[in-house]
């Protein structure tokens, strides 16, 4: 979020083009100050399409100044690390993500973290095992909210504003690294990444926000949320967003299915991929 300091002034949008590939291009959007100040900044990535949908060529983008050119080679590079999460090989052979030699060795140390914090209840002459809150499993995380799309939701095109349900979905996000830190401080938002949209969402549906803390490091949080719609063929996902929290003292978290995973597996490659800043 904006810090308090900057409050009472006006503020103002801007946007340019910054990189261009084959079909897509890269929109950089800022908040700025009137000081000229970037206070918030995103990246939005566009395909282009011809009348029947598919993707067309873009004229490409010239740079005018050595600032420009640098732009341009800060896109590239990113949009490289972003097309290096894509599925390798082996993943499509299997149906499933499969970690890095890296991601297991970091894993097995986390299963090894999360045995031994479990505990035996002796006071009440049990067995029952309990947890010392150093770690968690993905499930443990899981929180779910709703809401039904209203007219004023609406964009230029006659369908839901994407932003405005990306934005519920990072209000299910915060709530959920509250519920996993115990409140012992508020989370702050620090990176969104992977905002996919697969489908239209009309006025009336009912979205469903599924959100889990996938990955956890040294006090930063990696939140995955699935919105689902309620259309006429069932439950379809509309979009999968991934957030980041600045969230300290939280614990960290363990997969123990296959699809917690490909959960936290994504979570981890998110961190790595520049999304934010984690510690060495």
């Amino acid at each position: 979020g904006i810090n308090a300091e900057y409050m009472g002034q006006d503020l103002a949008l801007r946007a340019r083009l910054i990189w261009t590939g084959r079909t897509s291009m890269n929109v950089r959007a800022e908040v700025v100050n009137d000081a000229g100040d970037a206070l918030l900044g995103a990246d939005f990535i566009y395909t282009s399409l011809d009348g029947d949908r598919r993707p067309t060529p873009v004229r490409p983008l010239e740079p005018e100044s050595e600032g420009d050119s640098a732009l341009m080679a800060q896109a590239d590079l990113r949009t490289k690390e972003l097309r290096a999460l894509a599925p390798s090989e082996r993943d499509r052979v299997t149906g499933f993500l499969l970690p890095s030699e890296d991601e297991a060795d970091e894993l097995t140390d986390i299963r090894e973290r999360a045995n031994r914090s479990m505990k035996r209840d002796r006071s009440r002459n049990t067995t029952r095992p309990m947890n010392d809150g150093s770690v968690t499993d993905i499930a443990a995380t899981a929180l779910t909210s709703s809401c039904v799309c209203q007219p004023q939701h609406l964009n230029r095109g006659g369908t839901v504003f994407g932003l405005y349900y990306v934005r519920l979905a990072m209000e299910a996000a915060q709530a959920c690294v509250y519920q996993l830190s115990r409140c012992q401080q508020e989370p702050k938002l620090v990176g969104m990444a992977n905002v996919n949209f697969r489908m239209p969402v009309m006025p009336g549906t009912l979205l469903t926000f599924e959100a889990h803390a996938v990955y956890s490091r040294e006090g930063v949080v990696q939140v995955e949320v699935i919105t689902t719609a309620d259309t006429a063929r069932g439950w379809d996902t509309a979009t999968v967003t991934s957030f980041s929290f600045e969230a300290p003292g939280a614990p960290e978290v363990v997969p123990r299915g296959t699809k917690e995973l490909e959960q936290w597996i994504r979570g981890r490659r998110a961190c790595e991929t520049g999304l934010i800043d984690l510690p060495a």
